[in-house]
């Protein structure tokens, strides 16, 4: 990542540390849900309202941000394996953080290889610290989570060892396909920096949306739902 993105990502990391959950945000009187922009995730991710009740999203971030129904499809670069391999003393390799996460696309083949002389557990964490999926590795074990990762779905994962040891992140990229027919698709307009967008959804049902790079458009990894009850 560049340096601007990476100091982003820090400041997302720790706004989520102080005030980070998967839940619905809701005003007095459990009425509307909320949920923040912010430069690596959507928080909370994962919203409930009731149908007719508005959901706001919030730009907090200090650049213009845009929410758009839909989804982050898998986009396979044909690029080697990532293969990420536990050595001794618990340490990853290569080195990565959520400010310096490996870069890959949604359907790239990702391997998690135990080089240690002990069996591990690797635990696969979202972008608002939720547990995705757990791979056990004995000694010398190369492990295929490819296809974890797919139904896991774009986004910043963080992963470590059985909870405790040295952690490490990877960021994958999907492919930006807006739903434009449904009851309740929507667009945001562009989003000022602290600016506020609304919408009411009349239909139950799960909608899914993403926050586009607007920098990059053909590739993002922000993504979120609103189960509308």
């Amino acid at each position: 990542m560049t340096r601007a993105i990476a100091v982003a990502a820090l400041t997302a990391y720790v706004f989520c540390v102080s005030g980070c959950g998967g839940g619905t945000s809701s005003d007095g009187n459990g009425q509307s849900a909320f949920v923040h922009i912010l430069d690596t995730s959507l928080t909370a991710r994962s919203v409930n309202a009731k149908a007719g009740t508005p959901v706001r999203w919030v730009n907090s971030t200090s650049k213009p941000q845009q929410v758009v129904s839909g989804i982050l499809a898998p986009q396979p670069s044909g690029a080697l394996p990532r293969v990420i391999r536990i050595t001794g003393g618990g340490l990853f390799n290569p080195p990565s953080s959520p400010t310096n996460p490996i870069e890959a696309n949604l359907g790239d083949t990702i391997q998690y290889s135990n080089d240690s002389a002990v069996a591990v557990t690797v635990n696969v964490f979202n972008d608002n610290g939720s547990l995705v999926f757990s791979v056990s590795l004995v000694q010398g074990q190369l492990s295929d989570v490819t296809n974890l990762f797919l139904n896991a779905g774009a986004g910043l994962y963080t992963f470590r060892l059985g909870g405790v040891g040295q952690s490490g992140a990877i960021v994958l990229f999907g492919k930006p396909v807006p739903d434009t027919t449904s009851v309740n698709s929507f667009e945001s307009p562009i989003l000022a920096p602290g600016s506020t967008f609304t919408r009411v959804f009349t239909q139950a049902g799960t909608v899914r949306y993403y926050a586009p790079d607007l920098d990059i458009p053909t590739r993002s990894f922000r993504t979120g739902t609103v189960a509308v009850q």
